[in-house]
């Protein structure tokens, strides 16, 4: 639960990006807030061009202003969104939305493709094929009720009509899954911060060297850490700096020190450099060079690819990033040899680690 001082920071931060998306897209504030709860559910846009195929929105909507269909593999989500641009929630509009419920998956054809709105009728026989299909128990359906008020003060009758409405399909077994999600001010900018996140993560797969096709790695557990240590190609690694740049070092230890130079020793990256330049030495940079630490959510070596490789989820290099930056400099002066090899430390794990110890020991 947040504060006093939070929660009205959070309410005039909410405020602020419906006033700027009003602007820009020169509408009204309700719709604003609409483009808004839109782009946070679904991770687009403000002014993405998925809402307009998604929005119900309009006379005879039934209380249902989006409807959004999501399919992956073998499962789909269906999104069924009701957004009020206001601090209260009402439980008469929880009553409409169980109602909209009948109309999509209980009545049939002939009536409800005599709905006024033709943006629901097109949505709700895009469900009835899916149906058709498919079995129910492949569908999850998701429902929104999104506006601006703190839901950890909602009103008993409201919340009875939201249990009401979950018990309608809760209780069966035909959908995979069935629930109700209310939203305030809190939830919408948690789910920002949430999106920021996301946006930040990286996800990336290295091929790992490998004799005939069978890939060369050690892997170790203790407690919730999971690690393996494999030899990747420099070139690799080179390109992923070269695609996501700092955000790669964000947990680094160190920065890259560039070509510093002391009185009595050469710069250890001008080394590095000439090591993965040089033909005949770039064989041995395995040998002379301490490798790369990443942390990662998890990581899953893909025994199968041609080349063998690693995919690393959520990656950060912890140690190394002299050596990665350097690889990435000779890269993009055309510079980087082939035959660069890279030690390469993984560990996957929830746990706050204390990443310097990779360093110290």
């Amino acid at each position: 639960m947040t504060n006093h001082a939070t929660s009205a920071m959070r309410k005039q931060m909410l405020e602020d990006r419906i006033k700027n998306v009003t602007s820009i897209l020169g509408i009204n504030d309700d719709e604003a807030f609409m483009h808004i709860a839109y782009a946070l559910l679904f991770n687009t846009e403000d002014d993405g061009s998925d809402y307009e195929v998604d929005v119900v929105d309009g006379s005879g909507d039934k209380q249902i202003d989006i409807v959004r269909i999501e399919e992956l593999q073998e499962l789909v989500t269906i999104h069924l969104v009701q957004i009020k641009n206001s601090s209260k929630y009402e439980g008469t509009v929880v009553v409409q939305m169980r109602d909209a419920l009948s109309w999509i998956f209980e009545r049939p054809e002939e009536q409800y493709k005599n709905l006024s709105n033709e943006s629901l009728v097109q949505k709700i026989g895009e469900i009835r094929e899916i149906l058709s299909n498919i079995t129910a128990k492949n569908v999850e359906v998701l429902m929104h009720y999104v506006a601006k008020g703190d839901i950890n003060k909602l009103a008993p009758d409201f919340l009875q009509e939201v249990q009401s409405t979950e018990s309608l399909y809760n209780g069966g077994k035909d959908f995979f899954r069935f629930n109700f999600k209310v939203w305030g001010v809190d939830e919408l900018i948690e789910r920002s911060y949430e999106i920021q996140q996301e946006r930040r993560r990286i996800d990336v797969n290295l091929p790992i060297y490998s004799i005939w096709n069978v890939p060369s790695y050690l892997q170790y557990e203790a407690k919730a850490i999971k690690s393996t240590v494999c030899i990747v190609e420099g070139v690799g690694l080179a390109k992923i700096v070269e695609e996501y740049g700092e955000r790669l070092f964000e947990e680094n230890v160190r920065t890259f020190l560039g070509n510093k130079k002391t009185a009595n020793r050469k710069s250890v990256n001008d080394e590095i450099l000439r090591t993965c330049s040089d033909d005949t030495e770039a064989e041995y940079f395995w040998f002379y060079n301490n490798g790369v630490t990443v942390t990662c959510d998890s990581f899953t070596l893909m025994y199968s690819g041609n080349p063998p490789f690693i995919k690393v989820d959520n990656i950060q290099i912890v140690n190394g990033c002299q050596t990665s930056m350097t690889l990435y400099q000779a890269l993009k002066k055309g510079k980087l040899n082939d035959k660069t090899k890279v030690l390469f430390k993984v560990f996957a794990t929830s746990w706050c680690l204390d990443y310097r110890k990779a360093t110290d020991h």
